[in-house]
């Protein structure tokens, strides 16, 4: 579309600065942000108040557990958040460039809020409140771990101390040599960094063999050495041991140990990470906080020091480690108290409040002004005379009888705002243009993920147009357009430019120029829309991946036109009494057309130039024209489809034979002697006889007549005369499609029109 039309627009000249795109990203993810809010502060509690915890060690055990499984799925899996060193890289590299704009690190709400609890907590309790606690990695591996040391107890292997003093010191080489290296060639760092195969886990393994194979490695190598990954490799691990050894030389929470811990060893034995030395103080830079050793330190049926002291035989040791001063341990509760504060209360600004026109604002435009993000403003019965525009991310909710009207000039309704909702509305009233001002309502880029659904669009050339705005949704919307106007001076229903992700579900679509048209609009989902009287139904243009499934399309012009794509698909629609194609299908690649119902149109199924594609269980019925596959539509699978009183089944233009093998024909001569529901002769299609009427229309009415039958019949005895065709080896005695007669009876029409006379379209390709 003509961006200079958008910009000289005086409606969206008002429309203020667009959302910044961290804020849409927030605003979009406002639940998870608050559920995975909520489970921080939840962690930064447990540690808090750790102390309490480790005295009841079957809470500590389910707290402890449930974290893991939390952060391995519902962190890892489900919101795709794994910080690595790859964003420590990117850090450094801005730092390098003196970028100082800090709404980078806001694009991924879920890495920033990870990372803030990492700078909360790793100068208080080390690395181990994240790598223990938090990293879904982390957690997944040791989930698997304990898992397989129930199962395989004796295959487990525990590293030798004096060769486990030596591992730990590879983590830092490692972060150290992919940070100087970003320094020189940021790329290959990046590459460098795939040493983390955190990628290849939060994408399901969807990632390239290699990728794969060192994520197995790994897991394995975990599996029998506890999270051997993690304490000797983990360049994250060795960046966050760095600040953890600063704990050891200034503590300020430090866990509790004994004179006597150096002694019995208990701990030491018993610690999977090996992170108690043998004087029994504690390594906080391989620590990875299980609190263990906090269990044992109260347990009075283990400890030697609490058993003595029950024996009466030796007084209360003094901390191998004081405990920090009350002063300093207060002070870092309320650090943490802080932390929890802005965790929890950051996305609570993503909840509003109610504003009701005619009573907290005058004008629906005022109540806009009035408004903040997350606001619903609420809109009673009645007809408001005014241009509508949307600044900000609102519900704009209209009670039954609501009407905007534009009086004849708009766009009437503007959206800019990224998750804006527009609903129960009629919008009526915008100018006959070919620009954005004669749109019902206009969503323009910045406005990710708004919706438009439960309105009625009226006397406007457009229903709703939207431009470079990406995840929009337009469902359950009733389009009339004017009626009055030639087809070709009307507007689209709906109009996508540039807008992937877009849904537009269950509308209904009257009397448009196309229904819904699609340009460079890539993963959209059409579907379950009802489009009569329109030119295509439903147009799209150099769209891939697009989803257009179980639409209805009668009365129009064209049904569905799939235009120079790719991985699209077209399954379940309705294409009944079009005055040319039910499907056309130009320049499509690897897509699918599955159990379709085309009836009643001049060509059912049109291909041109379209490859690799899948055209299965349709219903081809009474047209005139079953289908029509030229100019190099070759390599399709086309089978079981039902191929029924079509004037001509098949008009095949090509150099060579295609096998169309199992579909039924209605027309098929041939026997089943082996009762197995396959014709033991092979159908086909393209005789002279239809070539014949192909050029000379006319020629229909003789089509039982002698002469025709008699060329038919030399046909088959004399191949010199056979011309490429369609053959099917195997075809079906007996139609596939369900419900076949319902349907047909429910479609008795036949196209008035023979396609030889069809209507053509300037830019549409065949004969």
């Amino acid at each position: 579309m003509d961006e200079k039309l958008l910009l000289e627009d005086p409606l969206l000249s008002g429309l203020g600065e667009i959302t910044p795109v961290w804020i849409q990203v927030w605003q979009r993810n406002t639940i998870h942000i608050v559920a995975f809010s909520v489970f921080l502060a939840v962690l930064i509690l447990l540690l808090v108040f750790r102390d309490r915890l480790v005295r009841h060690p079957r809470w500590r055990d389910r707290a402890r557990n449930t974290a893991l499984v939390v952060s391995a799925v519902y962190m890892g899996l489900v919101l795709g958040t794994q910080p690595g060193t790859t964003y420590i890289l990117i850090a450094a590299q801005n730092l390098k460039s003196g970028m100082t704009d800090l709404t980078f690190y806001l694009m991924d709400p879920f890495i920033f809020f990870s990372f803030a609890f990492i700078l909360l907590t790793v100068f208080l309790w080390g690395r181990g409140a994240f790598c223990g606690w938090l990293c879904p990695f982390g957690s997944f591996l040791e989930l698997l771990y304990k898992g397989y040391e129930r199962l395989f107890p004796r295959w487990t292997w525990k590293v030798p101390v004096a060769w486990h003093n030596r591992l730990v010191y590879l983590k830092y080489f490692f972060f150290v040599l992919i940070l100087g290296v970003s320094f020189y060639d940021f790329y290959l760092s990046e590459y460098m960094a795939e040493v983390e195969p955190f990628k290849t886990y939060v994408v399901k393994l969807n990632r390239g063999w290699i990728f794969v194979a060192w994520f197995g490695l790994v897991v394995l190598s975990s599996m029998l050495v506890y999270r051997s990954f993690c304490r000797y490799v983990c360049p994250l691990g060795g960046m966050l041991a760095f600040p953890a050894r600063l704990t050891s030389i200034f503590p300020i929470v430090k866990l509790k140990r004994y004179d006597y811990c150096g002694t019995c060893r208990i701990g030491e034995r018993s610690c999977d990470p090996q992170a108690i030395r043998r004087d029994g103080s504690i390594d906080a830079a391989e620590c990875l906080y299980c609190l263990d050793c906090q269990v044992n330190y109260y347990d009075d049926e283990l400890c030697p020091v609490l058993l003595l002291k029950a024996k009466g035989r030796a007084p209360e040791p003094p901390a191998l480690a004081p405990r920090p001063p009350r002063a300093s341990r207060r002070k870092a509760e309320r650090m943490a108290a802080a932390g929890l504060t802005v965790l929890v209360l950051i996305p609570g600004t993503a909840f509003g409040a109610t504003l009701v026109v005619g009573k907290d604002a005058g004008s629906i435009g005022e109540a806009l002004k009035r408004a903040r993000p997350g606001d619903t403003i609420e809109v009673p019965a009645g007809t408001y005379r005014e241009r509508v525009q949307i600044e900000r991310r609102v519900r704009l909710s209209g009670r039954p009888g609501a009407v905007i009207d534009g009086g004849g000039e708009g766009p009437v309704v503007g959206i800019s705002a990224a998750g804006a909702v527009v609903e129960g509305f009629t919008i009526r009233n915008a100018p006959t243009t070919h620009d954005t001002q004669g749109a019902g309502v206009l969503v323009i880029k910045g406005a990710d993920g708004a919706a438009i659904r439960n309105n009625r669009i009226e006397n406007t050339n457009y229903g709703v147009w939207v431009t470079g705005a990406n995840g929009v949704a337009i469902e359950k919307n009733e389009i009339l357009g004017k009626k009055e106007l030639d087809v070709e001076a009307r507007g689209n229903g709906v109009l996508l430019n540039a807008a992937d992700g877009a849904v537009v579900r269950e509308n209904v679509v009257r009397d448009s120029r196309d229904g819904v048209y699609l340009e460079i609009t890539h993963h959209a989902r059409v579907e379950k829309n009802d489009i009569e009287r329109s030119r295509y139904s439903i147009h799209t243009m150099w769209c891939d991946h697009g989803v257009f499934n179980d639409n209805r399309m009668a009365g129009n012009l064209v049904g569905l036109a799939l235009m120079y794509t790719k991985g699209s698909e077209a399954n379940r629609n309705v294409s009944v009494g079009n005055s040319t194609q039910g499907i056309v299908a130009i320049q499509v690649v690897r897509s699918q057309m599955i159990g379709n119902v085309l009836i009643g149109n001049t060509k059912g199924l049109f291909l041109y130039n379209s490859i690799l594609n899948r055209v299965t269980d349709n219903l081809i019925a009474n047209n005139n024209l079953g289908v029509h596959s030229w100019g190099g539509s070759e390599e399709n699978e086309i089978t079981r489809n039902t191929f029924f009183r079509n004037e001509i089944q098949v008009k095949h233009v090509a150099a060579r034979d295609e096998r169309w093998d199992g579909n039924y024909w209605s027309d098929y001569m041939g026997w089943d002697t082996g009762q197995d529901g396959e014709g033991d002769i092979p159908y086909e299609s393209n005789t002279l006889v239809d070539a014949l009427l192909w050029r000379y229309p006319a020629a229909k009415l003789l089509l039982f007549s002698p002469s025709l039958q008699f060329l038919w019949m030399v046909e088959k005895q004399f191949p010199i005369l056979r011309a490429p065709r369609v053959v099917d080896r195997r075809p079906a005695m007996n139609p596939m499609f369900p419900r076949w007669m319902e349907i047909l009876a429910a479609h008795p029409g036949r196209p008035a029109k023979y396609y030889g006379e069809m209507e053509k379209l300037p830019h549409m390709p065949g004969g």
